[in-house]
């Protein structure tokens, strides 16, 4: 169960930091942004990960290696958690919400 949590916290943290400044229940998701960089040709990912707001520099590098990791995947399977992620990140928050809070979005 600890290795299950720590994974966790290593696949998120990157991905929160990517959306800190994104509302919760916001458009874009911070994994739609991460899929969309990881979707970029690898001269381009540079550049785009630079333009994140990132608080420090062991964020940024972390990023990146998440980066490369789901860049390294077969297309359907990064597609597929990267998806799986992003639908979460959208329900949580609803899942959270009285049910009758619920019925007005």
């Amino acid at each position: 169960m600890k290795l299950r949590v720590t994974v966790a916290r290593l696949l998120l943290l990157p991905i929160l930091a990517l959306g800190a400044t994104a509302g919760v229940l916001a458009a874009d998701s911070p994994f739609a942004v991460f899929k969309k960089i990881v979707s970029l040709p690898e001269t381009e990912r540079e550049a785009e990960v630079g333009k994140l707001k990132i608080s420090s520099e062991g964020h940024r590098k972390l990023v990146q290696a998440k980066i490369r990791e789901y860049a390294a995947m077969p297309e359907a399977e990064c597609d597929r958690k990267l998806d799986a992620l992003d639908f979460r990140w959208h329900l949580m928050p609803i899942m959270k919400m009285a049910k009758t809070d619920r019925v007005k979005r």
